[in-house]
């Protein structure tokens, strides 16, 4: 009996132990939906190697339609997306060690993004939220 009742609390100990273990709440978490798709104008080139599979839609600011994606190396990128003039968009992206993707597209502004969520939840001042995820520069 007094195994048994040791096996328990090893066993309880590494469900707490554990509890505490949990990854944060990914953006790519789901299934991608319609809206994750990239408009036809907006290229991928080899150097920006976004995965595609991965893009999902971060919201709007300032006219502009806001994507994020992994990229091939296991970084991430950033998309930016000028609505009403299909030549100007951009792509940024970073290695996978960067703590955040920024990307500046003319006419609209800078724009950056946080894998692990912006930090400390809220945008420092003279930014805004696009989401848990994504800042722009106000």
């Amino acid at each position: 009996m007094q195994k048994r009742a040791g096996v328990t609390a090893v066993a309880a100990m590494m469900v707490l132990a554990l509890a505490g273990c949990t990854a944060p709440p990914s953006p790519f978490d789901g299934e991608p939906t319609a809206a994750d798709e990239l408009p036809d104008h907006v290229g991928n080139t080899p150097e920006d190697r976004a995965e595609l599979e991965s893009v999902r839609y971060a919201g709007t600011a300032k006219d502009a339609d806001v994507w994020i994606a992994r990229h091939a190396d296991g970084g991430n990128c950033l998309v930016v997306d000028a609505k009403g003039d299909p030549t100007l968009w951009t792509i940024g992206c970073s290695g996978p060690l960067s703590p955040f993707v920024g990307t500046y597209l003319r006419d609209v502004g800078d724009f950056e993004y946080y894998p692990q969520g912006i930090p400390g939840g809220e945008p420092e001042e003279g930014w805004s939220a696009i989401g848990e995820y994504v800042v722009v520069a106000d």
